[in-house]
């Protein structure tokens, strides 16, 4: 019965409180809904329940981004984002296993598509950032009670869970798209930058070394063509 309610209110477009209500309440039983022993049918939501988060990832929608990206941090934290597709036909397993593993092959779409959101999040910030008053925005961001704040807490929070627990693979591909996204971009450094830099972090603390690998060479080239550069 609740999961039956909790799609029928994340496929809803018209009660946006509705859907911020779900979010949270799936967030709390997500430790429940992976538990064989407690809930054995839950793990098959599990794919679901992400892809229906995802719209949630919405830069006109504070709280249903905050509470999509906590849901999708809960389940990263507890489900290990790995393709086991590879082991169809070649390991004993009972129909619902399976299913299971056919789904983990979607994990790295859904990484990646995250990501685009994510992204998109961060532009949209520095657009709005471009119509505001710094100065005010420099006295919310002290304060400690801006959306933003939470936004970015929201995003790297999500990155962190994911990326601490998906294969070197998938890790791979959300490194190489955070790359390209951190260098082929111009950021202000109130909001946008921070924003891209926490990944960024989040990022060298989960593989530092395969990170600071990816970076360090592009950042030592960029300040070397800085400083001969003669204005």
């Amino acid at each position: 019965e609740l999961m039956e309610r909790t799609y029928a209110a994340l496929e809803t477009l018209t009660e946006p409180h509705q859907v911020v209500s779900t979010l949270s309440c799936v967030t709390t039983v997500s430790r429940t809904l992976v538990s064989d022993e407690r809930f054995p049918e839950g793990r098959a939501h599990v794919f679901n329940l992400l892809m229906l988060a995802l719209p949630g990832i919405d830069p006109n929608d504070f709280q249903k981004m905050l509470s999509s990206s906590l849901l999708i941090s809960a389940i990263a934290s507890l489900v290990p984002f790995v393709d086991c597709s590879s082991a169809l036909g070649h390991v004993e397993m009972r129909e619902d296993e399976a299913e299971l593993c056919r789904m983990t092959s979607q994990f790295e779409d859904f990484v990646v598509q995250l990501l685009d959101r994510f992204f998109l999040l961060i532009e949209n910030s520095a657009i709005h950032q471009g119509s505001v008053d710094l100065g005010r925005i420099g006295v919310e961001l002290r304060r400690g009670d801006s959306h933003e704040v939470l936004m970015s807490a929201g995003i790297t929070g999500s990155i962190h869970s994911i990326l601490s627990h998906c294969s070197p693979q998938i890790f791979e591909v959300a490194l190489d798209k955070l790359f390209r996204f951190a260098t082929s971009h111009v950021f202000e450094n109130v909001l946008a930058g921070k924003m891209c830099g926490d990944m960024c972090g989040a990022s060298s603390k989960v593989d530092p070394i395969n990170t600071l690998n990816r970076f360090i060479p592009h950042i030592t080239s960029t300040i070397e063509s800085i400083l001969q550069d003669p204005e």
